[in-house]
């Protein structure tokens, strides 16, 4: 089975997981972090190629469950409000990151940099959450990251705000709702219950990507998930 970090979640999630064939490690609550948010995968580590960069002191916390994972460290911490809460919540597409550059991690900026990869400035702290990968494609509600990824040639579906269940806030987002491995792409929940399925559901075939909702439960935000 193929490993997947991933936040705190109900067993449906997990129980679908498996049932396609993830194996699921739960990541533990960051404290500096907003409860809503605080155990997500796009806001605890970023995976830079084959290695994940954590906060030391997260990664020092939770040695017991991360301990067997090849992993960078950074003395940077995770700030409660945003947007010093963002530290490692940055879009990679094939050429470039989009992140609020002020707020991302500077190892994050000087891998970018490293790589050849363009840095992009978005308003958007959640640049991550707020992004659906699909196969050549990208789907959001935020009109910012709609406009940036299109001005560089992304093909990109542009939804309505909400609809998606995060506790603790009025709705979440739809990168954090959903995950993108070998050509399909797996929502945490039921995608019929977006308004916007039809035309999700449109984009997936228009771009050859399968889409998979992993419970019947109302389409929600963990945090999506970080392939191992």
């Amino acid at each position: 089975m193929k490993k997947i970090l991933i936040g705190e979640c109900g067993k449906q999630f997990s129980e679908g997981l498996k049932a396609h064939g993830f194996s699921p490690v739960i990541l533990p609550k960051e404290k500096n972090l907003h409860e809503s948010v605080g155990s997500h995968a796009d806001m605890l580590c970023v995976k830079l190629c084959k290695k994940l960069l954590f906060t030391k002191e997260y990664y020092e916390k939770n040695r017991d469950i991360l301990g067997g994972l090849d992993v960078i460290l950074t003395d940077e911490r995770h700030g409660g409000k945003y947007p010093s809460d963002v530290l490692f919540n940055v879009l990679f597409t094939d050429d470039a990151i989009y992140a609020k550059l002020d707020s991302i991690s500077k190892k994050i900026v000087s891998y970018a940099k490293d790589h050849l990869m363009k840095t992009v400035n978005v308003k958007q702290g959640y640049a991550k959450c707020s992004v659906a990968k699909v196969s050549g494609g990208y789907i959001t509600a935020d009109d910012g990251l709609f406009k940036k990824l299109t001005e560089n040639g992304e093909t990109v579906l542009k939804i309505s705000p909400g609809g998606i269940v995060l506790p603790g806030v009025d709705y979440g987002f739809i990168g954090g709702a959903s995950f993108y491995y070998d050509k399909t792409v797996y929502f945490f929940g039921d995608l019929s219950s977006h308004p916007d399925c039809e035309k999700i559901n449109g984009f997936c075939r228009q771009t050859r990507t399968k889409a998979v909702s992993i419970s019947s439960c109302p389409l929600t935000d963990i945090g999506g998930a970080v392939i191992l």
